[in-house]
């Protein structure tokens, strides 16, 4: 390369560290001008374009550099991270493997490769991935936090645990570890401890509006009705445009009995994001007990659409089809709601129900039993079975 081709490429550098981005583009054009195959500045074009968010300026900058030299890991670790960017994840997990191909130690490649596989619901790959950016990189408190993450993802909660507990360890402000750490807890049964970290996610960021919903929601769940609104309110005054405050707000009025505010909130909700499957979920709930069941059928086909994985949904939709005299269509919505959570006592009972008036009485019989060894003090499934068997004695 020539000397002036490479004192344009350090004035761009001297520039980029400055946070002159664009000044430092211009040097590094200079330096290409004059040197097309100078690798380090297409390289460093490209990561400068990539932290200004211009994706496909950058990848174009790394696929030159690495059409020079195929064995520039920095091209290919950084066009794995900008193709994650553009959506394109295989062709993202591929450049990183093939930085990892040329220098297996590259933490930043095991990191950035752990994220991928997170996206990808590969969860314990990912895990693995953040093991051995670990290995070389052990401080790094985003790797702790994202294999906690995946952990979490993956089932693995205690030692889910054990890495937030380590990030929050390495930056005690951090407030993202110990919200989750808390959604933990919850799932453990341990609502104070949760409440508890979720109070230091808020001392660390009193503007984390997620933990303001989560806190609500969790104080919602404990019959502590005022504290949760405060805590809706709370997020709704950081962020208006906050969906998922709006919902679980609505919710918790409804419940306090006020309606048309409820459904305003519903309304802002799904104002704010047309494609939250909860929002529909509960709105549709809201219809249902206002006795417009059309209206409810509709907003649960639209939950459904956005997340047909749901079996409170599917049993929701069961029971307004039920109501509406479907009984064939409100069957299909029990079984549906069944195969994806075998242990929703209610879609027994209410699918037991069905068949009794479809007069499959035996099938009834057995949605009935499964009640029974789900939740034995159930008396409506007990009394349910007692009618069957004078059905059946009078068969």
């Amino acid at each position: 390369m020539s000397d002036t081709a490479q004192q344009h490429y350090q004035l761009g550098q001297k520039a980029y560290e400055l946070g002159a981005v664009e000044e430092a583009i211009a040097y590094w054009d200079n330096a290409l001008a004059l040197d097309p195959e100078y690798v380090e500045a297409w390289y460093s074009k490209g990561h400068a374009l990539g932290s200004a968010g211009k994706w496909e300026a950058a990848l174009a900058c790394f696929d030159r550099a690495l059409t020079i030299d195929a064995e520039h890991k920095g091209s290919w670790y950084f066009r794995g991270v900008v193709l994650a960017k553009l959506h394109r994840l295989e062709e993202a997990l591929e450049s990183y493997n093939s930085a990892l191909k040329l220098d297996d130690e590259m933490a930043d490649a095991w990191a950035g490769k752990g994220v991928l596989l997170g996206e990808m619901g590969r969860h314990d790959d990912a895990v693995d991935c953040f093991t051995r950016a670990l290995e070389g990189s052990p401080l790094d408190i985003d790797t702790w936090y994202n294999k906690g993450v995946s952990l979490m993802r993956a089932g693995r909660r205690d030692e889910a645990m054990k890495a937030f507990e380590i990030a929050a360890g390495l930056r005690p402000e951090f407030a993202p570890a110990y919200y989750n750490m808390a959604l933990i807890r919850w799932e453990q049964g341990n609502p104070d401890g949760a409440l508890a970290d979720i109070d230091r996610a808020l001392e660390s960021d009193p503007r984390f509006v997620e933990a303001w919903v989560r806190k609500g929601a969790a104080l919602a769940e404990l019959g502590r009705e005022e504290e949760a609104l405060k805590c809706f309110d709370a997020a709704i005054e950081v962020d208006p445009d906050s969906a998922a405050a709006w919902n679980e707000r609505g919710s918790l009025i409804w419940h306090l009995g006020r309606q048309k505010e409820a459904m305003e909130s519903f309304e802002k909700a799904l104002q704010l994001d047309p494609t939250s499957a909860r929002a529909w979920f509960n709105k549709g709930n809201a219809m249902a007990r206002l006795g417009r069941s059309q209206e409810a059928l509709d907003s649960f086909d639209r939950a459904l659409e956005l997340g047909p994985r749901s079996a409170d949904v599917w049993y929701s939709r069961g029971v307004t089809l039920q109501e509406m005299g479907r009984p064939a269509e409100a069957l299909r919505a029990f079984e549906e709601s069944l195969t994806i959570e075998p242990a929703h006592a209610d879609a027994w009972q209410s699918r037991g129900l069905a068949l009794m008036d479809a007069g499959r009485l035996e099938e009834a019989a057995r949605s009935f039993d499964r009640v029974l060894e789900l939740d034995p003090g159930r008396e409506d499934a007990r009394e349910a079975r007692r009618m069957l068997q004078e059905e059946l004695r009078r068969i």
